[in-house]
């Protein structure tokens, strides 16, 4: 390497914080270069707490010649973004060509600059170089591996703007960049605060020239506990959802030329994050989504066509109606606006799970309900899904139960008592949990069954409850003269329901029977558009009661 002051050929921008751990190695893997040109490290610390700057001030004091460092007091990401960081170190870069290392990541190979610098030299034609790296899990058991693989670069040693907008196959300290700004005053092109910045950087040189890969691994990227992408891509996408999105759009706007193809070519991505936004009840993200100019016309999109299956995953454009869904309502139900199933987006068309048995799974995930270890469970009307579900939790008991067990012969639910609601045959405080979903619209005397449910509770024990209702009526509404299949279905809804409960009194009898109401509401849980798209019936809160 020449130590000189001469003006360099290639400078060298390492970014680090709180690396106190990887930075000499870093430092040490770029002073090892052998070069027969001169080049210069520039070094940012974005006001590092853990003692970085000191190593570093000890590599300038002996290094003057080669490094100019910045040493921030106020950390420049939380306070300007990433944007603003490289700008104002841009602006100090004076090589004709530009390398990149983070200072967690290190240089393997002592002729990893001079190999690049020789193959642009002689390749006037690439404004990009890079070759693969060696990928290390620090503190993990995941393998070691290269990046990127043959696949990943599309089997091409030559690329072009058009792969790269695809995908990013390019590794932060493996790149070299014929400097757009190499005897130019550095214009700042970077105008937004987005994330991954370092696939910008490669997209705007790309438009310059061609992408080429030497095939010859000469650095190592670290992946740690504290690194930026450390994680899955739904944990990344939840932290730095905004930054991902600003990288897209102004990919779109300042670099993409086919941008109906750019679109399309994203299109998966952006779903796929939406999918993300709506699997974890991410509200911002969603209302951003949906309101941006140019997200919503994808997401809008996909909307129409895309229905998902909460239990079973599965996608598809509509859930299956029951009985013909709410067109074949009578007029008093729907005057009384009962909640209760979504009978227009009813079925799995896949798995055939119910939307209460949906709904039933997304709340006990969201709110963590599951059964712990040695719960008895008494579940009435066993549904399918569920059975499986709390079957493979390996509960202390389990017994499912119904007034007509042997409708479950041919379910693949085996061993379902015979009992009656109303007179249940378990010693008092013998439950930790009671589910009864959708079965109290059946009963002859609710109070009874109220009674009886509290009775085999165990106290601070708890019951599930739903039942279809009306928040319009004030008492329960049964009338001793309807009768007939065609009254019950009329003003009922199903012929084997004895009654429409209502809200107000339905919660009275709950507190009446002993029970210390703990209501869910759907609305504080999840938004609108979770239940568009899984199936469920948002005005159906969970009727959670603990027993006091």
């Amino acid at each position: 390497m020449l130590r000189t002051n001469a003006s360099p050929l290639l400078s060298v921008f390492v970014l680090t914080y709180n690396h106190i751990n990887f930075i000499r190695e870093c430092l040490d893997g770029i002073l090892m270069q052998k070069t027969n040109f001169p080049l210069e490290i520039i070094i940012h610390d974005d006001a590092s707490t853990d003692g970085t700057q000191e190593i570093i001030k000890e590599y300038e004091q002996k290094h003057p010649d080669l490094i100019k460092a910045i040493y921030q007091k106020e950390n420049q990401y939380s306070k300007k973004g990433i944007g603003h960081i490289f700008n104002s170190n841009f602006e100090l870069v004076r090589g004709k060509y530009l390398a990149l290392c983070e200072s967690d990541d290190y240089f393997t190979d002592e002729n990893k600059l001079q190999i690049q610098v020789d193959f642009m030299e002689s390749n006037k034609d690439c404004s990009v170089s890079f070759h693969p790296v060696k990928v290390v899990w620090e503190n993990s058991e995941h393998p070691n591996s290269i990046f990127p693989t043959p696949e990943w670069r599309f089997n091409k040693t030559t690329l072009k703007l058009n792969d790269l907008l695809q995908q990013n196959f390019i590794q932060t300290n493996s790149v070299i960049y014929r400097w757009a700004f190499y005897a130019k005053k550095y214009e700042p092109f970077l105008l937004a605060d987005f994330l991954p910045i370092d696939w910008y950087f490669h997209l705007y040189h790309a438009q310059l020239g061609k992408i080429c890969f030497i095939d010859k691994c000469m650095s190592v990227y670290r992946k740690h506990e504290n690194g930026i992408w450390n994680g899955g891509v739904e944990k990344i996408w939840l932290k730095y959802w905004d930054k991902h999105l600003a990288f897209f759009e102004e990919v779109y706007k300042n670099i993409a030329i086919d941008k109906k193809k750019y679109l399309k070519t994203i299109n998966p991505l952006i779903w796929g994050a939406y999918n993300i936004f709506i699997d974890n009840y991410f509200k911002q993200g969603i209302d951003f989504m949906e309101n941006h100019p140019l997200w919503s016309k994808l997401v809008s999109s996909k909307q129409k066509n895309t229905k998902q299956c909460y239990i079973c995953r599965k996608t598809f454009s509509d859930f299956n109606k029951y009985n013909g869904g709410t067109a074949t309502q009578s007029s008093f139900w729907k005057e009384l606006d009962i909640v209760g199933s979504d009978v227009d987006n009813f079925g799995c068309p896949y798995c055939h799970c119910h939307d209460r048995e949906r709904h039933f799974f997304a709340y006990f995930d969201k709110l963590n309900l599951w059964l712990k270890e040695n719960s008895k469970i008494l579940h009435f009307a066993p549904e399918n899904h569920l059975y499986k579900k709390i079957n493979s939790l390996k509960p202390l008991e389990y017994i499912k139960a119904d007034w007509e067990p042997e409708l479950y012969e041919n379910r693949g639910i085996k061993d379902v008592k015979k009992i009656n609601l109303m007179e249940i045959t378990f010693d008092d405080n013998y439950f930790d949990i009671v589910i009864c979903n959708h079965i109290l619209e059946h009963v002859p005397n609710l109070q009874k069954c109220l009674s009886e449910i509290h009775r085999v509770l165990k106290k601070d024990g708890f019951a599930i409850l739903q039942t279809p209702f009306s928040k319009l009526l004030h008492n329960h509404f049964e009338d001793s003269g309807i009768i007939t299949s065609e009254q019950k279905n009329f003003f009922y809804g199903q012929s084997d329901h004895v009654r429409v409960v209502s809200e107000k009194q339905f919660f009275k009898d709950l507190e009446s029977a002993g029970f210390k109401l703990d209501i869910i509401k759907h609305k504080d849980l999840f938004d609108y558009n979770f239940a568009k798209i899984y199936g469920i019936n948002p005005k159906e809160d969970l009727i959670k009661v603990i027993k006091i």
